[in-house]
């Protein structure tokens, strides 16, 4: 039996099997999107900045890796889940969309793998999302000055961590470009802060 693929409105596919339940439900009830309003930021900051390397922090079934990749193959990216499922997922929707040359790494920031870690592994990153249910505040946390080497950074913020990762990326000499709390995002359920240097 052939495996049920999922294919959103930007031509992304993902086996059906590997995206959350809950995100089927959302897509199947607006937008054919993963998450549009944060894709609008992303696609901008695409469009309009010149992104050379993206790191994917919490990356899951590997969407927005994928979504890079769709607007410039050149585009290196590497992708960080700390579920290893996620990362198998990752890897089998990315050969699906014919993308061979993504890194999805297994690894939970900070617990086994600091922000540290990724930013002295690149000479600079572009751009750096980081969506990993709660632990963003800890994440940016373990940058240290290091952050510096990163242009753009989009942080998904869940429960009461916004005000904390506003301040940490005040903190570390970012401007911040948008702040928006879960509340204020239709069709998605978590915050949202995009800041640049």
């Amino acid at each position: 039996m052939k495996r049920p693929i999922h294919k959103y409105n930007n031509g992304i596919q993902c086996f059906k099997d590997t995206i959350y339940e809950v995100a089927l439900e959302r897509y199947y009830s607006s937008i054919n999107l993963h998450e549009p309003f944060e894709e609008t930021v992303f696609d901008h900051i695409l469009k309009n900045s010149k992104i050379k390397t993206f790191v994917d922090i919490g990356s899951a079934w590997g969407y927005y890796s994928l979504k890079a990749k769709f607007f410039d193959r050149s585009i290196k990216v590497l992708g960080i889940d700390g579920d290893q499922n996620m990362v198998n997922h990752a890897y089998a929707n990315a050969l699906l969309n014919d993308i061979s040359d993504i890194d999805f790494r297994h690894g939970a920031i900070p617990k086994n793998i600091s922000l540290i870690d990724i930013i002295l592994e690149t000479e600079k990153i572009d751009l750096i999302k980081i969506d990993i249910q709660g632990e963003a505040t800890d994440a940016l946390k373990s940058a240290n000055g290091s952050i510096t080497k990163i242009k753009n950074i989009i942080v998904g913020t869940h429960g009461d961590e916004h005000d904390n990762c506003l301040k940490l990326l005040l903190e570390y000499g970012f401007q911040v470009k948008l702040n928006f709390t879960s509340d204020e995002i239709p069709i998605q359920p978590d915050g949202l802060l995009w800041a640049y240097r």
